[in-house]
């Protein structure tokens, strides 16, 4: 099954600013495999998470909390297609409930049974840029390993990882020059609000009032963090 998370279009702020080469950028891959290792400790029935970021149409795994999560989004590279390529793509959050009984991906279906993969769940990154997409993306070994709490608690995580791959573009566009950075700011703050109340109608026709209450607060401290970085970066702050 999937949920329609997005519909936001790219920024017209954004669409044609340059677009850094964030795949190259070791300090960022560290920051979002932390991300990764976090999640994997905290969502149960987890076996493996990974962040996708899709620069300019080239898919990276930059920060994975085990080999088999790299050996899955290679896989899905490899044919271009899977759940986590979709959700990023799509905006959309991509559950595989049972790899056994899904026809989606047959080729990512037949890996992940080697790998003992039975479950997934993909969260997109809402990143606002045509040319820069990305995933959070959880792995469990068994079917139907993710309810609807998992899929709070992921796009808590998900939201952090946004804030930082914004982070991380903010100060590479920087260096063109002020006006381009300051229209970063802008498009993210209120593309961040856009995504963060979709986000919020979402959760709450999955979850309980208090559970949707908690995962906007915590979506909230995100931005405002990264609003925050950038300030600082602008010299403002």
């Amino acid at each position: 099954m999937s949920e329609l998370v997005g519909g936001i279009p790219s920024d017209p702020a954004l669409t044609g600013l340059p677009v850094p080469v964030l795949t190259e950028d070791t300090g960022l891959r560290d920051a979002l495999t932390r991300i990764t290792l976090f999640g994997h400790q905290a969502v149960a029935g987890c076996a493996a998470v990974s962040i996708t970021l899709i620069e300019c149409g080239c898919a990276v795994t930059m920060g994975s909390s085990s080999d088999v999560a790299v050996k899955l989004d290679d896989v899905q590279y490899g044919d271009g297609d899977g759940p986590c390529l979709t959700a990023a793509r799509e905006q959309r959050v991509i559950r595989v409930d049972d790899r056994a009984i899904d026809p989606r991906w047959p080729h990512y279906s037949q890996v992940s049974e080697q790998l003992g993969i039975r479950s997934s769940l993909s969260l997109p990154l809402i990143l606002g840029n045509d040319q820069l997409h990305g995933g959070f993306n959880v792995y469990g070994t068994t079917a139907s390993a993710f309810g609807a709490d998992d899929v709070e608690l992921s796009a808590t995580f998900a939201d952090q990882a946004t804030a930082i791959v914004l982070n991380a573009q903010a100060s590479a566009v920087w260096k063109d020059g002020p006006q381009v950075h300051r229209r970063q700011v802008a498009a993210a703050h209120e593309r961040d609000a856009a995504y963060h109340e979709r986000m919020a109608d979402l959760l709450r026709k999955q979850l309980d009032p208090e559970s949707a209450d908690r995962h906007a607060a915590v979506a909230r401290a995100a931005h405002v963090a990264a609003l925050a970085q950038h300030r600082r970066a602008d010299g403002n702050g």
